[in-house]
């Protein structure tokens, strides 16, 4: 999604309002911006990453129609030209070059009495080569050793939407739209060790497409000063086409329909003008093996004082799995995990701000969030759901059970400058950890469990002559490393094939990550209303999760 394209959004890290389901981590709600309906506007950018184009302006003159319109294509092409002894790991934090492209579309019509119609939609792909020559020895992100792998995605997004407002304290939204998602994942023997041992080219081959149709009904109602109600239902069909073959042995063959449906409500009563609290619920079912959720939620936000402020959220949240993994099969072409449960989480959150100086505010959060339901192979073993996400393939365990759980805890401090007098900054500072418990009844790191992470930005701009700011920002970042586990050296040898130590699984811990982002702007008023934007990034990246 292109940034430039944003209206306000919402981010939430956890205990989320009930509104928001089918999610246990955090939710991003990304609201587009409408177009400029005054005048048109044209804008062109380009850079080592990604070069792009972007246009808006009115659609009618008296009625405030306007369009918005957005295409970037990956400029990283550009990086093939220094040949084949570049380790792109440092650069992109895999040793490929990844291309891709978006587009993204806006049009909103206003209507009668501060009722209208938006149409919108949002479309991309992206592919990657990864050569087994090209293979560098300290990527951790190729693990494929031995062979070629091509990945491909596609995505899409379209609808229109319209919102009425029966009068100034009720308004009522409904949407349809049209999702999709396609991959295809290629990975090929081409080590000549390999291909004799294997007997065959064809390692893992995958093609995923999901086409999904969906309606939203959004009710807000204002009832009084102290009161306002949030209703909505929330209707999807999917439409799935999954096919996978491991080692010439098909995994996945399914093609059919399914659906779920979901519904929140969610009310807000103000005790005073400083302190508010919400209770909802958010309820799930899906039609393909009729499991279900009801979920509570409350938040309560206080503004102690006008410098202090404090809010406490706790809530129970579910998610369903990946869609591919219900119609996973054995090799007699049985679905072992079409009655898998939803994931479940619960979720406390306790959050306390002051404004230490003008412009300048400091923040302190602490999270606790237990999981259950998790999936974990039904033969003890440390694979658990929570593990998966950050592979160019997707994971194709045994048969599974809703029995693994985890449990992630921590504190976020964050102290931040808003822009002002030329310049800001943003500081922060998270502890965590984050353990899970797989079938074997261990209780392990995840994957992800860093143990901290800190970022850092800071800008300042100076403006001088007519028209003409010059900026600097410094964007650093640093991170505990991933964990992985000890390699079982000789049943790997003879399974020609990474085995690793089951027991001591995510025991090793690679190196801390850390990236340091040097950003330089330049831009011109010219006498015309248009803007001209310079702007050049430097990257240092010294390690990618390398385990040399």
């Amino acid at each position: 999604m292109n940034n430039k394209l944003l209206d306000r959004s919402d981010f939430y890290t956890g205990a989320f309002p009930a509104e928001y389901g089918n999610a246990m981590a955090g939710i991003f709600d990304l609201q587009m911006r409408r177009g400029n309906d005054q005048r048109h506007e044209f804008g062109f950018e380009t850079g080592s990453m990604v070069t792009g184009a972007t246009a808006q302006g009115p659609i009618g003159v008296r009625d405030k129609s306007s369009y918005l319109v957005s295409y970037r294509h990956s400029s990283l092409g550009l990086f093939s030209l220094l040949g084949d002894g570049v380790d792109y790991s440092r650069l992109f934090g895999v040793s490929a070059i990844p291309y891709f492209q978006d587009v993204a579309l806006k049009l909103h019509f206003p209507l009668h009495n501060g009722n209208s119609i938006s149409i919108f939609g949002i479309g991309g792909d992206s592919r990657i080569f990864f050569r087994h020559e090209h293979r560098h020895p300290c990527s951790f992100s190729y693990r494929d050793y031995g062979k070629d792998v091509h990945f491909v995605s596609q995505m899409g997004v379209g609808g229109i939407r319209y919102q009425h407002n029966f009068n100034p304290i009720t308004t009522f939204n409904v949407s349809l739209y049209s999702t999709y998602q396609g991959r295809n994942s290629d990975h090929t023997w081409v080590d000549s060790a390999m291909l004799e041992f294997k007997g065959h080219e064809q390692a893992y081959w995958n093609r995923s497409r999901q086409h999904n149709l969906g309606a939203s009904f959004r009710l807000y109602r204002r009832i009084n000063a102290q009161n306002d109600l949030r209703l909505g239902l929330v209707m999807e069909q999917f439409r799935y086409n999954f096919g996978s073959i491991l080692e010439m042995q098909s995994i996945s063959d399914s093609r059919d329909v399914t659906g779920q449906m979901r519904a929140f409500g969610q009310w807000r009563h103000r005790f005073s003008n400083n302190l508010s609290l919400s209770t909802g619920v958010h309820g799930m079912v899906f039609h393909l093996n009729n499991s279900w959720s009801v979920d509570p939620r409350l938040g309560l936000s206080w503004q102690i004082t006008p410098r202090r402020s404090m809010h406490v959220g706790a809530g129970f949240h579910s998610q369903l799995q990946p869609l591919y993994l219900y119609f996973m099969q054995d090799q007699e072409g049985n679905l072992t995990n079409k009655n898998l449960g939803m994931s479940m989480s619960q979720h406390y959150v306790v959050g306390y701000t002051i404004a230490v100086a003008p412009h300048i505010r400091f923040g302190i959060e602490t999270f606790y969030q237990i999981l259950n339901g998790i999936p974990v192979e039904r033969q003890p073993s440390s694979w658990s759901m929570l593990n998966q996400g950050l592979d160019f393939k997707l994971s194709f365990p045994g048969p599974l059970t809703n029995d693994g759980t985890g449990q992630n805890y921590g504190v976020e401090l964050s102290l931040e400058r808003i822009f002002n007098k030329g310049y800001y900054y943003l500081l922060t500072a998270t502890l965590l950890d984050s353990r899970y418990t797989g079938s074997d009844g261990v209780r392990r790191h995840t994957d992800f469990n860093g143990h901290y992470i800190f970022n850092g930005v800071i800008g300042k701009e100076w403006t001088f002559g007519r028209g003409r700011t010059f900026g600097l920002s410094l964007r650093s970042t640093l991170a505990g490393g991933r964990r992985y586990s000890p390699i079982d050296l000789e049943a790997s040898r003879e399974a020609r094939e990474t085995i690793i130590v089951d027991s001591e699984a995510y025991t090793l811990q690679f190196k801390d990550y850390f990236r340091t982002d040097l950003g330089i702007t330049y831009r011109i008023q010219l006498s015309r209303p248009n803007l001209l934007l310079m702007r050049s990034t430097a990257r240092y990246m010294p390690s990618i999760f390398s385990s040399s």
